[in-house]
């Protein structure tokens, strides 16, 4: 039942992935780009999280720990870019 279960999360995370690939590649807007790379960032933290319930290892939580602090971070830093490009 696991197996179907993390089977079934793996391709909801591809399709999310692909959805967020699209939309980094075509949004019309910077800021949409910049909000898709944030969500794959979330999309990448669901397939670490996926990967630690088949293998187990606990130094994969660490690995998506950071790739979530790096993801926050880096939409941070691209909101305050963005912001203060916008102002003349």
């Amino acid at each position: 039942m696991i197996s179907f279960v993390v089977t079934l999360s793996a391709i909801m995370v591809v399709l999310a992935a692909l959805l967020g690939l699209y939309r980094a590649v075509k949004g019309p807007l910077q800021l949409d780009r910049v909000l898709a790379l944030d969500f794959l960032s979330l999309v990448g933290l669901a397939a670490i999280s996926l990967f630690y319930v088949v293998s187990e290892e606990p130094m994969v939580l660490d690995i998506g720990l950071l790739l979530a602090l790096i993801g926050f971070l880096t939409a941070l830093v691209m909101g305050r870019y963005l912001e203060r490009r916008r102002r003349p």
